[in-house]
């Protein structure tokens, strides 16, 4: 295991603007705060203005003069990562992992996935009273991801109590969308030792070459 020993870590999208105690205006648009720069649209919702053009609450501007979608309130990505920080990826999968639902084997388990788009997508496992359909967060993560139109995944942070490595499905469900991602097996403490999807699975069952 290790930790490196200087790591940004992610910067996460904000989705909303609660009131700011202290200062500075807000106002409330559909049910939610927004800054003084936005205005509402004829036919509802709203709009925020970046350089002096006016985009939608969930665009952010780029450096650059570009936008792209910001994260939202529907399962947008949560985290954005220009390149690639494996302690970033783990803190973010240390995140998800706070909301795993184990009611039943109490073994909570967090994973974020980075896509070729360098977009972060999270995950965790979620239980079900007929075990068989309990979801597992490295699954959640990588469906996430492909319901938003990824394709690729390069990477996977895991983050579980003991430090184990994804399952024989996981696996497989991965090499479906990445044979060589970089695979980083986290504890709760933030270290983690880095592996490679091809170790873990080295016969995958093969994927169409569609």
């Amino acid at each position: 295991m290790h930790r490196p020993s200087s790591a940004k870590g992610p910067r996460f999208a904000a989705a909303r603007y609660p009131p700011r105690a202290g200062g500075g205006a807000q106002h409330r648009v559909g049910g939610e705060w927004f800054p003084p720069d936005t205005q509402r649209l004829a036919g509802g919702g709203a709009q925020h203005r970046a350089g002096g053009e006016w985009f939608p609450p969930e665009t952010q501007r780029l450096g650059g003069g570009s936008t792209e979608p910001r994260a939202g309130r529907q399962g947008r990505p949560a985290l954005e990562s220009p390149s690639m920080d494996p302690q970033a990826l783990v803190d973010a999968a240390l995140r998800a992992r706070e909301h795993a639902y184990a009611p039943y084997s109490k073994y909570r388990v967090g994973a974020a996935v980075l896509a070729e788009s360098s977009r972060v997508y999270l995950g965790c496992n979620v239980e079900n009273a007929s075990y068989g359909l309990t979801v597992c967060a490295e699954r959640a993560a990588v469906l996430s991801a492909v319901s938003t139109g990824e394709r690729v995944v390069t990477a996977l942070a895991v983050v579980t109590e003991d430090g184990a490595t994804p399952c024989g499905a996981c696996r497989q469900v991965l090499v479906e969308f990445c044979r060589d991602a970089r695979v980083f097996v986290a504890k709760p403490d933030g270290t983690f030792r880095e592996t490679t999807l091809a170790a873990l699975l080295p016969q995958a069952f093969p994927r169409d070459s569609r």
